[in-house]
């Protein structure tokens, strides 16, 4: 269920992030990253490091960077507060493995 929890949260805010995009560009960007990168939503939160690569590649680090900026703004949102100060600097795959950590807490003294 953790696991769960914690996929749905990463496909929310990557799916919202890439919103920004038409429906046909998110398509093209998504089978580039699958076809180029391997990755694939389903694979979130793991495969964080290969959309982080993918989206570099497609768009460079600076749109990189705000796309995961978008994210991690999304994932703060759909947690319901601010896990972390300056959140949009962090790179992506860091945060992950952050948010991975906190949100299995949360979890945890959600069942005590």
């Amino acid at each position: 269920m953790e696991r769960d929890a914690l996929q749905k949260l990463f496909r929310e805010a990557v799916e919202r992030a890439m919103s920004i995009f038409d429906e046909r560009s998110r398509k093209a960007i998504y089978r580039y990253l699958e076809e180029k990168h391997g990755f694939v939503l389903d694979d979130l939160p793991d495969g964080m490091d290969k959309l982080d690569r993918g989206l570099r590649d497609i768009f460079g680090n600076s749109a990189a960077e705000l796309l995961e900026g978008l994210m991690v703004r999304q994932l703060n949102q759909n947690l319901g507060r601010r896990l972390l100060e300056n959140a949009g600097k962090k790179i992506l795959t860091e945060f992950a493995k952050d948010l991975e950590k906190i949100v299995t807490e949360k979890m945890e003294n959600e069942r005590r």
